[in-house]
């Protein structure tokens, strides 16, 4: 089993650089939009550190759903119209280290985003500094919330590679399928804000973590869905 998840870890790293300019122009894209874009708005403006702080840790989860929707959405979606999804769902690897593998690549892409704009808010921050700018003085609280955040970032992205993955052997081939999926991807964060709308619950730490351990239940049910899909995938080739 774990052989076979390192091919397929090796595999994808391999296709990684064969488009490498597209892979990297689309994390760069969403670094530089969560990452250096946002906290350079806030930090001209003057942003008192508790606002700025939560507003940059919304940022950086809306970059990185967006971010883990279009890069599983291409992987699946495009493997299964191009058929190489069939080819390798046909070879001796098991169907569960094929979605494992390629879940674990995702994840990877994905963690390392939410890490760099973390790392790129730090050091805008340190720039206004050097260049003599207020800039407000981080607390063990800001942290602790954007640690909280993360976390809840994390297991969204989890959710959207999982259920992304069965969809693409499920849904439709055309493009309706595809949108179709998106919407369904958008159920928790919609979910959650509507939530937030109808009951006027705020987003403080106990909500935080509600909405991030039911996405991680989300995550774990999906994650066993999509392998039984493409177990089933295997037994119908």
């Amino acid at each position: 089993m774990i052989g076979d998840v390192r091919v397929i870890v090796w595999r994808e790293y391999r296709d990684f650089r064969r488009q490498i300019v597209g892979h990297l122009g689309l994390f760069l894209l969403f670094t530089c939009l969560a990452g250096i874009l946002a906290p350079n708005s806030y930090l001209r403006s003057q942003a008192s550190s508790g606002p700025g702080i939560q507003v940059l840790d919304w940022t950086t989860l809306i970059s990185a759903f967006f971010y883990a929707g279009m890069i599983s959405e291409l992987s699946f979606f495009e493997e299964r119209s191009s058929g190489t999804m069939q080819t390798l769902l046909t070879t001796s690897i098991r169907p569960m280290a094929v979605f494992f593998g390629k879940w674990m690549w995702m994840m990877t892409q994905t963690t390392t985003l939410i890490l760099v704009i973390y790392v790129c808010h730090r050091l805008v921050e340190v720039g206004y500094s050097i260049a003599g700018w207020s800039v407000p003085q981080l607390t063990v609280e800001d942290l602790a919330w954007s640690a909280l955040v993360a976390f809840f970032a994390w297991t969204l992205c989890s959710f959207i590679v999982a259920a992304n993955a069965g969809l693409s052997l499920v849904a439709p081939k055309s493009p309706l399928g595809r949108i179709a999926a998106m919407c369904f991807l958008s159920v928790p964060m919609l979910g959650a804000y509507g939530f937030h709308k109808l009951f006027a619950v705020e987003w403080d730490r106990r909500m935080i973590w509600l909405v991030g351990l039911l996405c991680m239940a989300l995550s774990l049910v999906s994650f066993l869905v999509a392998c039984l899909i493409f177990r089933l995938e295997r037994v119908r080739l």
